[in-house]
């Protein structure tokens, strides 16, 4: 057994550094093997590739060094295979000369990237942006569990709806400087797909935060961090300093929720909420959850497919 174990050869599946006014963020996932994901050709080979992530351990309560521009750093990865480092270093390195390599204490020099360290630097940022993913950027079906497992697992990534006026607004928030974080409950298991869904649509890059990678097991159990998002975004601002966000959701899960307790904690750094309204009827329960946050915030905009983008840029501070 521990012969085979010394010929496991641990993959950083992600890693992103974020660099704020004074304090860098480094988190990432490492997996105890390979998943054999590649590009997908079809409807089945994408389906395969969905599958082996929840097939595919992580690589958990290890030991890791990380080595950037000279400077090391020492930390173990979670029950869930990832680690995070918040540092005073600066990265100030563009992303193709950084110097970056990941050590195993008990297997050195054999890790593998997936893909390569992901750098934003939003030190000169003037503004931030903070968005959901499914049903808020891509079509998703949130509220149709059987359509959104057909969406994830049948449609390839480059070939996923985009949602028009968040899209559009965040090319031009983009062009104002503003630092953008995608925060979702989807698993880093679908990091790459919507990586490659994001890209395909040309949506501004941004840090995609996303809830723990997760085995099958765990996802059939729906094993999921209730308050991911919210202390999500808390940690956000709070890295932000005085900087006014813009908050970008949908009526599918708990978005409305999430921002009606973000701006009680944050009234003076949220310029605008946006929800996007994904059926014409609303249950009273929605309804609750929207008089909730106009009651907090009083501009939000409820908006769809008609809605204009370059008004609503005019609003926004």
């Amino acid at each position: 057994m521990d012969k085979n174990k010394q010929h496991i050869v641990p993959v950083v599946w992600y890693l992103y550094i974020v660099q704020f006014d004074t304090k860098t963020v480094i988190n990432g996932v490492l997996l105890s093997e390979y998943p054999h994901y590649s590009k997908s050709k079809n409807k089945v080979h994408n389906f395969r590739n969905v599958v082996k992530t929840y097939l595919t351990p992580v690589f958990a309560h290890k030991k890791i060094k990380l080595n950037i521009n000279g400077q090391s750093f020492e930390v173990s990865t979670d029950k869930n295979g990832a680690f995070i480092i918040y540092t005073d270093f600066f990265v100030n390195e563009v992303e193709d000369n950084i110097d970056f390599k990941v050590e195993v204490f008990s297997n050195s020099n054999i890790v593998k990237f997936i893909n390569k360290p992901i750098i934003f630097n939003y030190s000169s940022c003037l503004m931030g942006v903070i968005s959901d993913i499914d049903d808020t950027i891509l079509v998703s079906y949130t509220d149709s569990l059987l359509k959104r497992i057909r969406t994830i697992t049948l449609t390839k990534p480059n070939k996923r709806k985009g949602v028009n006026f968040t899209n559009e607004l965040l090319r031009l928030l983009k062009q104002r400087r503003a630092s953008i974080f995608y925060v979702s409950k989807s698993e880093y298991n679908l990091f790459e797909i919507l990586s490659t869904a994001i890209n395909t649509l040309n949506i501004p890059h941004g840090v995609m935060l996303l809830t723990p990678y997760l085995s099958l097991n765990a996802l059939l159990k729906n094993k999921k961090g209730k308050n991911f998002k919210v202390s999500s975004i808390k940690k956000i601002i709070e890295l932000s300093g005085a900087r006014k966000f813009v908050l970008l959701g949908d009526d599918t899960q708990k978005d409305m929720a999430v921002y009606t307790e973000i701006v009680k904690d944050f009234p003076n750094n949220i310029s605008r909420i946006y929800i996007r309204q994904t059926k014409l009827k609303w249950t009273s329960k929605k309804h609750k959850l929207w008089n909730s946050l106009i009651e907090v915030f009083p501009n939000a905009v409820l908006f769809n497919n008609e809605t204009s983008v370059s008004e609503e840029l005019k609003l926004i501070e």
